[in-house]
């Protein structure tokens, strides 16, 4: 369901090993694969064709870690998928999510979407903290909007011509 995304970004260092900066970014989504179904005329659902995505100021500390506030992605969001290759595109069940299955000739209202969802959190309104990488471990956590809380841990290494990466996530949601 990932559209075009653009944006802009700016850093400043503050002294040597101190940097802040922002960022925003924009999705351009006007035929998000999740909205394609079998329906007639009126079933396609509405969506919205350009929205902020992104909206964050951060300070970044070698030593201390970083901490953001505003519109970004959570720290749960590393928790659904780790990519270790080089590739350009992850998966994600929302593809053909509305579609609706069939049982003998007539359409459910059951879809793939209802099946198999997405499982990376939207971006929200939060203040989220990363650690440094600490022996290749790096702990986030985010809070904020609607009682919105999470908190990740991600672990990446090279041995040799080895690479090995994981992650696990914990979500804490009130709105759901």
């Amino acid at each position: 369901i990932e559209g075009s995304r653009f944006g802009f970004t700016g850093s400043a260092t503050i002294k040597h090993g101190l940097t802040a900066g922002y960022t925003m970014e924009f999705e351009l989504n006007d035929a998000p694969s999740d909205a394609v179904t079998q329906g007639k005329d009126g079933d396609d659902p509405d969506g919205d064709f350009l929205w902020l995505r992104q909206n964050y100021m951060y300070i970044d500390s070698e030593k201390l870690g970083r901490i953001s506030i505003g519109r970004q992605t959570t720290a749960a969001d590393v928790g659904t998928e780790v990519v270790i290759g080089e590739s350009i595109r992850h998966s994600d069940p929302n593809f053909g999510a509305g579609l609706r299955l069939r049982f003998g000739n007539d359409l459910s209202d059951v879809t793939l979407g209802d099946l198999a969802g997405n499982l990376n959190p939207d971006p929200n309104n939060v203040i989220r903290y990363d650690t440094p990488s600490i022996g290749g471990f790096i702990l986030s956590a985010s809070w904020g909007d609607n009682d919105y809380a999470d908190v990740a841990v991600r672990f990446e290494k090279e041995f040799s011509s080895l690479k090995v990466a994981a992650a696990l996530a914990y979500i804490w949601d009130s709105q759901t």
